[in-house]
């Protein structure tokens, strides 16, 4: 994020980007883990978010919890979740570089963008292979079948979404 943000709110952030990577791969049970005492309390029932700001994530994260069969957050101790704080840290700070580690840069918090889905689709070069993954309808030219099929190997459809595998 490029406007200073709290603990809690990189907390959440988190939160929120997890719980929409966890949809889009289908997982219909969740269970997340957490250090902030405060969040898993605003989640589970526990303590009352009175900040407006909180307010907001805490809407945005019920929206999404509401798309799960199943979820549970539970608390874990800072020394438990070092890895999780140290993203966390990233996204609460200015740098916008750190090597392997993806990143995505909002110019607003998760609560104050809307979402957008695409309806005005261009034809892609990955159309044809959406298509062979979806419905295993391959075009009739022989020649751009092969190449479909060939191309295809290294990657997944999860939902609407083309992911392409790789060992990292």
């Amino acid at each position: 994020m490029s406007t200073p943000t709290s603990n809690n709110e990189a907390e959440y952030e988190a939160l929120l980007a997890g719980l929409s990577l966890a949809h889009e791969l289908e997982a219909d049970r969740l269970k997340a883990h957490c250090d902030s005492q405060l969040i898993v309390g605003h989640i589970n029932g526990l303590y009352e978010a009175k900040v407006k700001r909180m307010l907001k994530y805490l809407e945005k994260v019920r929206e999404k919890i509401s798309l799960f069969e199943e979820f549970e957050i539970v608390h874990i101790s800072n020394s438990l979740n070092a890895r999780a704080d140290a993203l966390s840290k990233m996204a609460s700070s200015e740098t916008t570089s750190w090597g392997n580690v993806y990143t995505e840069v909002f110019s607003r918090p998760s609560t104050e963008r809307e979402e957008v889905t695409n309806i005005n689709h261009e034809p892609s070069w990955i159309d044809p292979i959406i298509q062979y993954l979806k419905d295993g309808i391959l075009p009739e030219d022989r020649k751009e079948a092969r190449r479909i099929t060939a191309k295809s190997a290294p990657y997944i459809l999860k939902g609407e979404a083309l992911y392409k595998r790789s060992f990292s």
